[in-house]
């Protein structure tokens, strides 16, 4: 079996050797380390880890700014954070920046051993790739809401598959609508199904959730975007609710916010997309048709739209999302 790498970042060689001990010898682990911030991104940037355990003061560049760059560029490696100054402003921060796990300082290598294996079992898991499937009522509704989201699926290695149930008849040709939908999906390198609901009157189809409900039985997706119910568009509403039952055994359901969306749609979930915002600008950029004649589609409001949500996390951009289920 491959042996973890593990990288430690902690500015106390002794402390460092210690925990280098100790997991290559109970766990058979590969473990680096570094004393410092700077030579430790150096190291995160250039090599895979299974796990990044780093302590919360260091010189040059602090725990958590390390952590806001793991959770960058490698967004499933768990990263365990070392502090001998817990309270609750630190564990509040860490837990906005998603740190996997906490050991106060001092502790006893058997706890640290425990959080390590735990923690392992969760990367090998997280790397698994997964289905996802994001709903939209019209051609470039799911770009719009979760295109960043789908764009850090895929890099990722996860299956995407965009549902768009009518082929925007009502905001031009149908047929360049449909060419623009799969450009917009080849970009994304996700897969598009494409049905031909009425636009504008989606909601008058007595066949919507089976249609729906058949290509979850087919593609089986482990995570699903659509529509939120607050939105002013009836198509839109109509597509949540239908979603909603068709979907009702899938573990993780997400809504997305809208150009039409109301006040009322209120996310608790905001995935990081800072470093996909321009292939995201890029990709709703593909429904040429639509840019000059819809101003939500303008990149600046596109950009600043996903910087606006980001003021509630440490992120620059974000997608917002309101939560369903996750699991």
């Amino acid at each position: 079996m491959k042996k973890s790498k593990i990288l430690v970042i902690d500015d106390d060689n002794e402390f460092c050797f210690i925990i280098e001990r100790v997991l290559s010898r109970s766990l058979k682990a590969e473990v680096d380390y570094s004393q410092d911030g700077k030579s430790a991104l150096e190291k995160i940037y250039c090599q895979d880890w299974d796990l990044i355990i780093t302590d919360y003061k260091l010189p040059c560049i602090h725990g958590l700014d390390i952590v806001k760059h793991c959770r960058s560029i490698k967004p499933h490696v768990p990263i365990l954070l070392m502090t001998g100054h817990a309270s609750l402003d630190v564990t509040l921060e860490a837990m906005e920046l998603h740190v996997d796990a906490f050991l106060q300082k001092p502790f006893d290598n058997k706890a640290l051993e425990n959080e390590v294996v735990r923690l392992l079992s969760q990367s090998r898991k997280s790397v698994e790739p997964k289905v996802i499937l994001a709903i939209g009522a019209h051609p470039d509704d799911v770009e719009i809401g979760c295109g960043g989201s789908l764009i850090k699926h895929t890099k990722n290695g996860d299956l995407v598959y965009i549902l768009t149930l009518s082929k925007g008849a009502a905001g031009g040709s149908a047929s360049t609508r449909t060419e623009e939908a799969l450009d917009a999906a080849d970009a994304i390198s996700a897969t598009l199904i494409l049905k031909d609901f009425a636009d504008t009157k989606i909601h008058e189809s007595s066949n919507l959730i089976s249609e729906i409900e058949k290509v979850v039985a087919e593609v089986q997706p482990d995570i699903v975007y659509t529509h939120s119910i607050h939105d002013n568009h009836q198509d839109h509403r109509c597509v949540h609710s239908a979603s909603i039952v068709a979907c009702r055994q899938v573990r993780s359901v997400f809504c997305y916010q809208s150009p039409s969306s109301t006040i009322s749609f209120e996310p608790t979930k905001f995935n990081n997309i800072s470093n996909f915002i321009d292939e995201k600008k890029s990709v709703i950029g593909l429904y040429r048709s639509q840019k000059e004649k819809c101003n939500y589609l303008k990149e600046s409001l596109i950009k600043s739209s996903a910087e606006y949500w980001g003021r509630y996390t440490n992120y620059q951009f974000v997608e917002p999302l309101e939560v369903i289920r996750v699991s």
